[in-house]
């Protein structure tokens, strides 16, 4: 057990949440009764693994999240986990060491590679900069427009409000991390190549 394990399953305790690791679990690599009050983990995933989905779990925990959550609402605990488990020196001395490469990276923070996707597109949006942020801005419409979605399909598949989505895409407002990484899944791209203008490109594989 690593110390960020280590460090979270103290998390659950303190909340009385147990954690149980069994070998079967619908197809789950983990999940959150809160029924039952009780964190499930697959019990085969890797050191690496287990602790990312156990991250993301203990977070589901701390909202008293019920039953299955949007992708929105997933996204969300995916940057909370994230933003507790990393900080900025940590991260960045480890993606110099290791020149950007995902999976060098993971195995040095221990974490894996979704997460520290997550972590960098937290970084990002903390301090991009109007321009880059327009541009970004026309990257997403250009891909929106390029795979024919509409803006209530979106809302629809994600479960971030559309109302919230058109102010958002008429540049009313600024996106969440949250739902860059939703529509990042709905594009079918990583969320690094969305933001691909910052911090240096995308990652290498």
């Amino acid at each position: 057990m690593n110390d960020r394990e280590r460090l979270l399953r103290q998390v659950a305790a303190n909340m009385d949440v147990p954690i149980v690791e069994q070998e079967e679990l619908a197809g789950l690599d983990g999940c959150y009764s809160h029924a039952e009050r009780t964190i499930f983990l697959k019990a085969s995933l890797s050191p690496i693994e287990k602790t990312g989905v156990l991250a993301h779990e203990v977070f589901h925990a701390l909202n008293g999240d019920n039953g299955p959550q949007s992708m929105i609402t997933e996204f969300e605990t995916d940057a909370r986990a994230a933003r507790f488990m990393l900080d900025p020196l940590t991260y960045e001395k480890a993606t110099e060491k290791h020149n950007r490469h995902l999976g060098a990276v993971s195995r040095e923070l221990g974490l894996p590679i979704w997460l520290n996707l997550t972590y960098h597109a937290c970084l990002t949006m903390d301090s991009i900069g109007k321009t880059e942020y327009k541009r970004l801005l026309v990257r997403v419409l250009e891909l929106i427009d390029e795979r024919e979605l509409t803006v209530s399909g979106i809302a629809e598949t994600t479960g971030i409000d559309e109302g919230r989505l058109k102010s958002v895409l008429n540049g009313e407002a600024v996106f969440t991390v949250a739902e860059l990484l939703c529509l990042a899944a709905v594009f079918k791209i990583r969320v690094d190549r969305l933001l691909s203008a910052r911090r240096g490109g995308a990652w290498a594989a």
